[in-house]
């Protein structure tokens, strides 16, 4: 089918295609692409791997011995999230902020969190229950989709990983229910955390299992995901027209364009003043989610110190090792290489 799409309601219900002329069709795309952009900056970046990260964090320091086998797997994950986030929310989201300043959302940054939150489902956040949320159950008729392939990849690697090292510490699941400190940090989480969400059968993690795929859908946020999201901002950004983060005037009509030049698209995008802030902060983001701890590398400082448990992470390493060869030889053959993805690249935690 040919492609089509359609700005927003309100508009007799337009739908634009390829038909419609080259500048009527540019400008239609541009107005879903900024939608997409306050999406993907406030939603997936700024709410689902910090503020919804943030709690976790916090409870842990609160609840948790720094000897806890749990704290010593979430620490190079979450060491620096509350710094970061405290960074955000004033250079950001306040009123004066970067995200208030530049975004089509303007000062309803703090409301499109609040939606994103009563959307969000710790079950979906996982790799695989995200996708298979999002319509990706494996029968979708598209071969190239490189966070979904190599993503998995590493999801299994870190799944696999978790699980292995779990069952160090916990040989039956009554004594997931019997730890203290595990059981505290949780309650602080599901009570004070997050209030009035509907949790479901994690509002507590009664075995082995629940926790594996806890401590996993938190490592996979605030690593692979969030370095996705993060390093890539430049390159989706940088270029206004290619993701324009805001734009002027309204969505067009039908027709109001004609088949002329490009001077009414251009006039949409952007100020200068705004691509520059954006361009600028967009550019550091995207540099500085590679200072931290790379998710395979040695450690830079020894989290893990039981030789039953570095015997697991250096396991971790092997496979991931495997990933990053893998997605070397994908890369060779794909239409553009897919950098986000690669182990070798990937920040352990969030760290801006």
């Amino acid at each position: 089918g040919r492609s089509s799409v359609s700005p927003g309601l309100g508009f007799d219900g337009a739908v634009f295609t390829l038909d419609d002329g080259a500048q009527e069709w540019a400008l239609a795309k541009a107005h879903v692409a900024c939608a997409d952009a306050q999406v993907h900056l406030v939603c997936s970046w700024l709410f689902r791997t910090h503020i919804a990260m943030e709690p976790m964090a916090v409870a842990m320091r609160r609840t948790m011995s720094t000897m806890h086998p749990v704290y010593k797997l979430l620490r190079p994950y979450l060491k620096y999230l509350t710094p970061a986030s405290i960074e955000n929310r004033k250079q950001l989201v306040e009123v004066s902020g970067i995200l208030q300043s530049v975004l089509a959302v303007n000062s309803q940054v703090d409301k499109l969190c609040k939606e994103e939150y009563k959307r969000w489902v710790i079950q979906e956040t996982g790799l695989p229950f995200e996708l298979e949320a999002r319509g990706f159950t494996g029968n979708e008729m598209l071969d190239e989709y490189p966070y979904r392939d190599d993503g998995k990849l590493i999801w299994q690697a870190m799944f696999d990983y978790v699980g292995a090292y779990l069952k160090l510490y916990y040989k039956e699941d009554y004594e997931v229910l019997e730890d203290a400190e595990l059981k505290a940090w949780w309650l602080e989480v599901t009570g004070q955390g997050f209030p009035g969400y509907n949790w479901g059968d994690l509002i507590e993690l009664d075995d082995v299992p629940e926790l594996q795929f806890a401590l996993t859908t938190i490592m996979w946020t605030c690593g692979p995901q969030s370095s996705a999201l993060t390093r890539s901002m430049y390159d989706g950004y940088a270029f206004p027209p290619n993701r324009p983060v805001q734009l002027r005037g309204k969505p067009h009509r039908k027709g109001a364009i004609g088949l002329g030049s490009f001077t009414p698209f251009l006039q949409r995008m952007p100020d200068k003043g705004t691509s520059a802030v954006m361009a600028g902060w967009a550019k550091v983001m995207s540099e500085s989610s590679g200072i931290g701890q790379p998710l395979l590398g040695p450690q830079k400082e020894e989290w893990v110190t039981d030789t039953s448990a570095v015997t697991k992470y250096r396991e971790f390493q092997k496979a991931l090792e495997e990933a990053q060869r893998l997605i070397d030889l994908r890369n060779e053959h794909r239409s553009e290489p897919y950098p986000y993805m690669e182990p070798g690249k990937i920040t352990c935690g969030v760290m801006s």
